[in-house]
C-alpha cells in the first residue's frame, strides 16, 4: 500500500513538472505587460498596462481581444507555475524524508534481549 502511495506521489510530481514546462513555454511567447479588466455596463473593457506604475493602462479595442486573452493567460500561467512549483517541492521534501521502514529499523536496532521484552508496533516483526 505504501509503495502505491509513493508511486502516485512520483506520478503527481511528473505531471506537475509537465504543467510547469508547458506554462513556461507559453510564458516565453506571451506579450509584454499586464491586463486590467474594468466592468463597463453589462460587459467588460480591457486595458493594457505596460508599466506597473501606470494604474489605468491603454484601452484594448474589441478587435484586439486576443491580446487581452493572451495577457490573462499569461497571469494565469505565472500563478500556475508558482503553485505547481510549491507542490513539487512539498512532494519532493516528503519523499526524501519519508522512510517506510522507520518502525522496523527501530526494532531491528534494538539488542536481542530488548526485542524479546517488547511488543513490536508491527506484529510481523515477531
Amino acid at each position: 500500500m505504501i509503495e502505491r502511495i509513493i508511486e502516485e506521489l512520483r506520478q503527481q510530481e511528473k505531471e506537475l513538472s509537465a504543467v510547469i514546462r508547458n506554462a513556461e513555454k507559453r510564458l516565453r511567447k506571451a506579450p509584454e505587460g499586464q491586463v486590467r479588466i474594468a466592468r463597463h455596463g453589462n460587459g467588460f473593457q480591457f486595458y493594457l498596462r505596460k508599466e506597473p506604475s501606470d494604474p489605468n493602462g491603454k484601452y484594448i479595442p474589441a478587435k484586439e481581444k486576443r491580446l487581452a486573452v493572451a495577457l490573462i493567460q499569461k497571469k494565469y500561467d505565472a500563478q500556475i507555475i508558482q503553485a505547481a512549483g510549491t507542490q513539487v517541492k512539498v512532494i519532493d521534501r516528503f519523499l526524501r524524508g519519508f522512510d517506510p521502514d522507520a518502525l522496523k529499523k527501530v526494532y531491528a536496532a534494538m539488542p536481542e534481549i530488548r526485542q524479546q521484552n517488547v511488543i513490536p508496533a508491527i506484529p510481523a516483526l515477531i
